[in-house]
């Protein structure tokens, strides 16, 4: 389409107006609808937080003054509120694939190279720079005071003299714990769930609506109702990381597999393959592409939502090291933390993509 394009004298402007932007249209907006479920996760877990007004406030002071009923009533109405947006989104999202599926079709070729890798570690290393020398100028030129925003190089120091000490590497042992529990939970169930659902009706008939209920509510707004459960442990932090995490992976395992195409489950039942080997041989390996990218998209929740549960309720982990530096105005001693997990998540994020060229050698867009 960008040739045909090109050869009808569009102008390179032209042709991401008419063109690309119209056939992104629907990851746009599908990046829109994963937008919108962080934002309404972030907000409610500010208020809880900040305890000072909107519905994250209200629900955890009922829960401090034991009215449940108040706790039930904010989760309904805001698993409600999720569900109206996620749902103005939804349609939108199918009209746009509608009109991009009956007037565009094309397809694209990413090949990785050693040059490619290497020009991407370089092109996300200028951004973390260039907001390392913003966040610089802006202590040295006095712009913030500095027990407010200390400047980077004290920070970076602090952070260098808390990773040698075996309290801090206790902490971070305890945040990564319950990620990788809860992450691991939501993949095994994700990718179980999503496979089931697109290669029977019957359990597909099952789990639509409750997919389409459940997936836009902000977990987090079930946090409290955890915790009358599941109590201040590890179990209901997981609990909450897993319930974020698994309706991207369920829902990337599901669409993956029902976009195999026929022909080749045509082959291999003519070839004799029994039914329930096609979804393992073939099914599945087709499907790892978009099952990669769903936990690619719930590692990044994941990150987020732990941290976030341990701003709440902690007595460990790095997100109670950041709240309790807050509140004692530790500048310093609030930002290792934060650091702390961006580094976490950037360097699991690099090694899910390692894993993800690694799987996907042999297909084409890798």
């Amino acid at each position: 389409m960008l040739w045909s394009g090109a050869a009808m004298g569009l102008s390179a402007a032209q042709r991401m107006i008419r063109i690309v932007l119209p056939a992104a249209l629907p990851e746009i907006l599908t990046g829109c609808r994963t937008g919108l479920v962080l934002a309404l996760i972030t907000m409610v877990t500010s208020e809880m937080i900040a305890r000072q007004s909107g519905a994250g406030n209200i629900l955890f002071n009922a829960l401090d003054m034991g009215q449940y009923d108040t706790v039930y009533a904010m989760i309904i109405i805001i698993g409600a509120m999720g569900i109206g947006l996620d749902a103005a989104f939804e349609k939108d999202a199918r009209q746009a694939g509608k009109m991009v599926r009956a007037g565009l079709r094309y397809s694209f070729e990413l090949r990785m190279n050693a040059r490619a890798v290497t020009t991407d570690v370089l092109l996300g290393i200028v951004p973390i720079a260039l907001l390392v020398a913003l966040w610089q100028a802006i202590a040295s030129f006095g712009y913030a005071p500095a027990s407010l925003l200390p400047p980077p190089g004290l920070v970076f120091m602090r952070l260098a003299q808390q990773l040698v000490t075996g309290t801090f590497q206790h902490e971070i042992g305890a945040t990564l714990f319950r990620l990788f529990a809860g992450f691991s939970i939501a993949v095994i169930l994700g990718v179980s769930i999503g496979l089931a659902a697109a290669a029977s009706p019957a359990v597909n008939s099952v789990v639509r609506p409750i997919v389409r209920v459940l997936a836009p509510l902000p977990k987090v707004a079930l946090y409290p109702a955890l915790l009358l459960l599941l109590g201040f442990g590890h179990r209901s932090k997981i609990t909450l990381v897993a319930a974020d995490a698994l309706f991207p992976i369920l829902l990337s395992t599901y669409y993956g597999a029902s976009m195999v195409e026929q022909k080749l489950i045509w082959s291999a039942m003519a070839a004799g393959t029994p039914r329930r080997q096609i979804l393992f041989k073939v099914v599945l390996p087709a499907a790892v592409p978009s099952i990669l990218t769903g936990c690619r998209i719930g590692l990044v929740i994941s990150c987020i939502v732990v941290f976030l549960a341990e701003m709440i309720t902690s007595t460990d982990g790095l997100g109670h090291l950041l709240v309790t530096a807050a509140r004692t105005f530790q500048a310093v001693d609030m930002f290792v933390p934060l650091i702390t997990i961006s580094l976490l998540g950037l360097i699991l994020n690099g090694l899910l993509q390692g894993l993800r060229s690694y799987l996907l050698r042999g297909f084409p867009e890798v």
